[in-house]
C-alpha cells in the first residue's frame, strides 16, 4: 500500500501526465514514503501481526504502537521476563483499547473489572501480539504525500529541474522535500502524528 499514487497526483495538478513519468513517479512517492516517516518517527502501512514488548511504569494503562484489529495476545510480564498474566478484553473483562472511536488503536487501559490492578513496573513488561500499523493511509498523510510528489512533478512540467531521490542506486537528497514542505505547511499536519518523549 503507498501513501499516494499517479491517479491522485494527476488529480491534484488536473494534468495528464506522460507515461514516461511512471518509473520516476514511483521513486519520488518512494522517496516521500520515507521522508514521512522519517519526519514522523512511524509508517501508516499496514504491517504483519508480529510481538512487541512496552515498558510500563506501574499505572493503569500503556500507550503502545498504533495497531489495528483486536490482539492475538496481551500478557503481563514479570520481572524475570515469563508470561504473569494473559489478558481478556472486554468491559467485564482485563483491558479495553483506545481510543474506542477508530480503527487505530494505541493504548491499552484495564477495566474496573480486571483481576490486575495495575501494569507491573520496569522495562518490557507488556507483551502484545498484534497487526501493528494502520488499516489503511490516513486522509490528511494520503494528501501530503500527493502535495509533496506533486510539487516535485509540478516543477519538470513547467520546464525546471525534477527532483532526484535516493533509493538503491540513484543518487540524491531530502533537501527538496524539506523546502516543499516548508513551503506548504506540512509540517503542521504531520506533526499531529509524531509522539513526543517526555
Amino acid at each position: 500500500m503507498t501513501y499516494t499514487d499517479k491517479g491522485n497526483i494527476q488529480e491534484y495538478l488536473n494534468v495528464d501526465i506522460a507515461s514516461s513519468f511512471d518509473s520516476a513517479i514511483t521513486e519520488w512517492i518512494q522517496a516521500v514514503e520515507l521522508w514521512i516517516n522519517r519526519y514522523t518517527g512511524k509508517s501508516f502501512e499496514v504491517g504483519a501481526e508480529t510481538t512487541r514488548y512496552f515498558d510500563t511504569c506501574g499505572g493503569k494503562s500503556v500507550f503502545v504502537d498504533t495497531f489495528t484489529g483486536t490482539p492475538s495476545e496481551v500478557s503481563m510480564i514479570s520481572s524475570d521476563g515469563n508470561v504473569e498474566a494473559t489478558l481478556t478484553e472486554g468491559h467485564t473483562n482485563d483491558y479495553l483499547r483506545y481510543p474506542l472511536n477508530t480503527s487505530e488503536k494505541n493504548e491499552i487501559v484495564l477495566t474496573a473489572n480486571s483481576r490486575h490492578g495495575r501494569f507491573g513496573h520496569g522495562s518490557s513488561r507488556l507483551k502484545i501480539t498484534a497487526t501493528f500499523g494502520y488499516g489503511t493511509v490516513p486522509k490528511d498523510i494520503q494528501l501530503v504525500a500527493t502535495k509533496l510528489v506533486a510539487a516535485i512533478v509540478e516543477k519538470g512540467l513547467k520546464g525546471g529541474k525534477l527532483a532526484s531521490v535516493s533509493l538503491g542506486d540513484t543518487t540524491s537528497s531530502f533537501q527538496s522535500i524539506d523546502e516543499y514542505a516548508e513551503i506548504m505547511g506540512i509540517g503542521a499536519v504531520l506533526d499531529s502524528y509524531r509522539e513526543i518523549a517526555i
